[in-house]
């Protein structure tokens, strides 16, 4: 099933509650959800501590785990309720209107910020460029060409014209852009 058979706006009754994702505007993500339980809405804005340095202490601070995001549980006829409470731009969806969100997602997404210590990530795509920032291969660059738990980076030794493979943890990567006049699609065939 493709997930954007899951998010049929359409196939929603109006009336059966679906979680939705709030775009809100830069730190008005707490604003947004004391609205939205004041208006007795079921929201969830996702959390992780960061510890902060300052020059006399430090801090922990309760940062939103997606800036600008938090997740609303609604029925369909809600979302101008939810549209119009300040500090919201949009329901995040396509031309048709906005996406549910699998509540299978949002449960996994409440355990693992209720469960385990949590910190936001940049999303990566197969087929973009990486650079690896610790370990031994710190500097190194290459293209992600799986991730299954662990990440796979193919790295290219261009005087050979072969690659090889690492397997490495995603969170020791940062997406980079393509070599100069190379798209990301050449840097894979590139790689491959």
């Amino acid at each position: 099933m493709l997930c954007n058979d899951l998010n049929n706006e359409q196939a929603l009754p109006a009336f059966q509650l679906s979680w939705y994702a709030v775009f809100t505007q830069c730190h008005h993500e707490r604003r947004v959800a004391r609205q939205l339980e004041q208006l007795n809405l079921e929201y969830f804005l996702p959390t992780y501590q960061r510890v902060s340095q300052w020059k006399d202490r430090v801090a922990r601070l309760e940062q939103p785990l997606f800036p600008a995001y938090l997740f609303v549980h609604i029925a369909r006829k809600q979302t101008k309720q939810v549209l119009q409470t300040r500090g919201t731009v949009k329901l995040v969806g396509s031309a048709g209107g906005p996406l549910a969100i699998p509540d299978a997602e949002i449960s996994c997404l409440q355990s693992a910020v209720r469960n385990y210590p949590t910190e936001p990530a940049e999303y990566l795509n197969i087929g973009e460029r990486v650079r690896i920032d610790a370990g031994s291969l710190r500097g190194v660059t290459g293209i992600l060409v799986r991730k299954n738990g662990k990440a796979r980076v193919s790295i290219a030794v261009d005087t050979i014209m072969r690659s090889f493979i690492v397997e490495i943890d995603a969170s020791l990567l940062t997406k980079i852009g393509p070599r100069p006049g190379e798209t990301s699609i050449q840097a894979f065939v590139r790689s491959a």
